[in-house]
């Protein structure tokens, strides 16, 4: 994938992901900075998990535990520690 010589930073799946959602008018979700910043140099919409985890504990679709919990299962089953996750609950 000539993607990835030009964006080292960046995994396969993530730039698959870019190339999907440009060509398909999707909005592009992540947790890490590098590629929601590559995804908008490629006039993608991108948004932060952080972002859509804020709107369902706000809008009141999820409570501040089920929003914890979900946290957990996705750092669970993707391997990873999402980071930041005070900022979601802020005032």
């Amino acid at each position: 994938m000539d993607l990835l010589l030009k964006e080292p930073k960046l995994g396969e799946g993530e730039l698959e992901s870019i190339v999907v959602c440009k060509s398909r008018d999707y909005t592009f979700a992540a947790i890490d900075r590098v590629s929601l910043n590559y995804a908008k140099t490629q006039k993608v919409k991108a948004i932060s998990l952080h972002a859509i985890l804020r709107a369902l504990w706000v809008s009141g679709n999820l409570s501040k535990e089920q929003v914890l919990n979900l946290i957990r299962q996705i750092e669970e089953k993707d391997q990873t520690k999402i980071k930041g996750t005070e900022g979601i609950f802020k005032s």
